[in-house]
């Protein structure tokens, strides 16, 4: 159940792309609000791992300082990548599609 409810975001995320046009705020509002949720699943992670002793991430337990840092870095480079990723895919899509199809009277 785990594995079919982290799996059936991507294709639903696809779909939706498809059928809604999504504005994106300045890229720099956009960046900044994926890494403060970002960095909010983080602190209630490592409070969760720190504090309550539920890793959540088992791998959390056996990382070295530099490993974690490591893991945390790339972890939010691929966030970003993927939010830059959508946001062209998203202006690619609906570019051609006059704004006035989409004004509701």
């Amino acid at each position: 159940m785990n594995h079919a409810m982290h799996s059936i975001i991507l294709p639903m995320l696809l779909v939706e792309m498809f059928i809604v046009r999504h504005h994106y705020p300045s890229r720099k509002k956009g960046i900044g609000g994926c890494l403060v949720i970002g960095l909010s699943y983080l602190v209630w992670i490592l409070y969760l791992g720190f504090v309550m002793d539920i890793w959540v991430y088992p791998v959390f337990r056996v990382l070295s300082g530099a490993g974690f840092a490591a893991f945390i870095l790339i972890s939010a480079f691929v966030l970003l990548c993927f939010y830059s990723i959508g946001q062209m895919i998203t202006t690619k899509l609906w570019s051609k599609v006059p704004e006035e199809n989409f004004k509701i009277d």
